[in-house]
């Protein structure tokens, strides 16, 4: 039994040296240590320059060991006595509190709790390695861990493609840290609030937005941004932070909180609508922001005024779905699910997804086809209709201002309604036009009794009065989808500068209504048109028809249209004020019951010039095959490359890929050249 005791002493006697503060039997015996320097860096292996060898024996400072050498594997040797305690430092230059060190004197306890000094900048905080170990001569490979004295920050935004952040203000940052990493985290006293603007915005995931130094309370990003153009603050909280950990801040869809300077949200009223007039719309100044929020059975707003730099937006709140109109109307008032009367400089529509921002018209069907979508009149002008769907009703989008009898400010030349932009709209299933911008009648009249009523173009009673409807100026219309119309997918009229293009219009005229049945109308008292790279797709009526003016020597161009798939011609051209010429060239016309072209002389000799397009399988319902161009009461058309073919198969088309040559296909560089759809 005495001989087991020996040795089972000897064993814990060596345990404890092991684990213990080493005991004075040590502490004048050098020995030879190799050590292994191992960084757990953020993101890469960090290169260790200036590494500094602090030493205690009992826990007293003995030496301090600078600049030591580095192998390329990062193994150092260093002498100290056995069982020391030993504390490194990489990456760090001296600081004054480390200069004060007494050997002999300073004790562990008063070492650890040295800080780093700073010159109140957090972004020259003190950006160093440090660890500890003891000089046990029982291991002979020892591996010293060395630990970045700084967390990492990442932002990640990429739950939603939207945001963008312009800057990042992290509240309570620590401006000092201690030496060594230690399991309790220092509180320090020391700090600030940190902002970083960043010289161009942020979104997606951004690794390494700042490094900062450990923190025992909770630490505060607040971020600002946009959600496309709706300014928003995004706040989040860690909870601590602690060295060399990496900080992932995810924002997502339920963080954002719209800034509330310069917006106002609004609700329905008891009834379900929001009926805004003066003086109310007196308060909201150029570039506001109008949320509205909740479903609304209409929204009517009166005299909104913004400016050219600073439109007012009408909106949904970000994030939030919006719905507007009444599917159950049948008669009476609120015939639109929105009206903006003489309201100027607007954006209307989703700032986020147009998913998000619904107008339901009626289904009634026997009040459908008067009832509005967006109606934007009388004066309201300086618009941009965006990112939305609109369902159901009568008109999807109307725009124009009718003429008063006893208001000259209604007529044309005296007035003059100016730049609307309307894009990214998906409109379906209306009873009448998907669009119907600018006035129709080329003349507006007034009998004896002062009953108005539609003059057409060449009124000839002296006992009434006729006028000309305002016109539009500089009116876009581009990257909409239209399915489903009763009437006219897009219908315009009386606009000086008009631009239709990236818009498909499919299954137009389904009420087979004479004259109001066609895919694409160009109407009169229109001048300086471009109609280009739209697909005009399975309708009753002519696909595209053309009534424009040669007022001011106007010009008139189709180029790169796809029409396809009509009951009746192709392009319908006609001039009812005066002699226009339109241009068309590189279109493809295809599968038309009709000619590809008609062109009518009646009222006036509109020059038709075509040059490059392609006609495929028209003329369906002649007799005669190859009958692709009409001429009407001595209409002048001319031609130059046109190519013409009497079947799919000949043209060597795709017409799976909106109507393609295939290889080797005589079509060559004619036609449309699909650069959209």
């Amino acid at each position: 039994m005495k001989k087991l005791c020996l040795p089972i002493f000897i064993m814990i006697f060596l345990c404890s040296c092991l684990k213990d503060t080493p005991d004075n039997s040590y502490s004048k015996e050098d020995i030879n240590v190799s050590l292994r320097l191992e960084t757990e860096n953020l993101e890469t292996e960090a290169k260790l320059e200036h590494v500094n060898c602090y030493v205690f024996v009992n826990d007293t400072f003995y030496k301090e060991i600078r600049n030591l050498t580095i192998d390329s594997d990062n193994h150092i040797a260093v002498k100290v006595p056995a069982m020391s305690q030993l504390y490194f430092l990489a990456n760090f230059d001296l600081s004054e509190s480390l200069l004060t060190l007494e050997e002999g004197k300073t004790s562990r306890t008063s070492f650890l709790n040295l800080r780093t000094e700073t010159n109140n900048d957090p972004w020259e905080a003190i950006d160093f390695y440090s660890g500890e170990t003891i000089a046990n001569p029982m291991n002979t490979n020892n591996t010293v861990k060395l630990f970045h004295s700084v967390s990492q920050i990442n932002i990640d935004i990429r739950s939603n493609a939207d945001i963008q952040i312009d800057s990042i203000e992290i509240k309570e940052v620590s401006l000092d840290t201690r030496l060594f990493k230690e399991e309790k985290i220092l509180s320090s006293d020391n700090k600030q609030d940190l902002t970083i603007n960043f010289t161009s915005p942020i979104s997606g995931f951004t690794s390494g937005i700042t490094n900062l130094y450990e923190s025992d309370t909770p630490v505060t990003a607040v971020m600002y941004g946009h959600n496309k153009n709706i300014p928003i603050t995004i706040s989040k909280t860690v909870p601590e932070l602690k060295r060399n950990q990496v900080y992932n801040i995810e924002v997502k869809n339920e963080d954002i909180e719209v800034n509330l300077t310069n917006t106002h949200q609004i609700y329905p009223d008891s009834r379900g609508r929001l009926d805004m007039n003066l003086p109310q719309t007196k308060d909201i100044k150029p570039g506001d922001i109008i949320f509205l929020r909740g479903n609304f059975l209409s929204v009517r707003i009166v005299g909104l005024n913004g400016d050219a730099q600073n439109p007012i937006r009408i909106t949904n709140y970000p994030g939030e779905k919006l719905t507007i109109g009444d599917p159950s109307w049948r008669n009476g008032a609120y015939s639109s699910a929105i009206q903006l009367i003489d309201c100027h400089y607007i954006t209307l529509g989703s700032e986020d997804n147009s998913s998000n921002f619904k107008v339901e018209g009626s289904q009634q069907w026997n009040a459908q086809s008067a009832y509005f979508g967006i109606n934007l009149r009388p004066f309201t002008d300086n618009a941009e209709v965006k990112n939305l769907i609109i369902t159901n009703g009568g008109v999807g989008i109307t725009a124009k201002t009718d003429p008063v009898k006893d208001d000259p400010t209604t007529w044309y030349p005296n007035s003059q309604l100016e730049n609307l932009f309307i894009h990214d709209i998906s409109i379906s299933n209306t009873k009448g036009e998907a669009m119907y911008i600018g006035h129709s009648s080329i003349y507006w009249g007034w009998d004896e009794n002062g009953k108005g009523y539609n003059a057409g173009a060449h009124p000839t009673n002296p006992s009434h009065t006729y006028v000309r409807p305002i016109m539009w100026k500089n009116v876009k219309i581009y990257n909409n989808e239209m399915h489903n119309q009763g009437y006219e997918g897009i219908q315009t009229s009386s606009i000086d500068q008009l631009e239709i293009y990236n818009n498909e219009i499919a299954n137009f005229g389904t009420e087979k209504q004479f004259g109001q049945c066609m895919g694409l109308l160009v109407g009169g008292n229109t001048t300086n048109t471009y109609v280009h790279d739209n697909y005009v797709h399975d309708g009753y009526g002519e696909i595209f028809q053309f009534h424009g003016s040669n007022e001011n020597n106007a010009s008139h161009i189709v180029c790169n249209n796809l029409f396809v798939n009509g009951q009746s011609s192709g392009m319908g051209i006609y001039g009812l004020t005066d002699a226009a010429t339109i241009h068309i060239s590189n279109n493809t016309i295809a599968n038309c019951f009709s000619f590809a072209v008609q062109a009518n002389g009646k009222y006036y000799n509109t020059q038709v010039i075509l040059n490059n397009n392609v006609y495929i399988a028209c003329s369906l319902q002649n007799d005669t095959p190859g009958k692709y161009i009409r001429k009407m009461n001595d209409a002048i058309v001319t031609q130059e490359n046109d190519k013409q073919f009497n079947s799919v198969s000949e043209a060597q088309v795709d017409i799976n890929n909106f109507y393609s040559p295939l290889p080797g296909s005589p079509v060559g560089n004619a036609g449309y050249n699909n650069k959209v759809f």
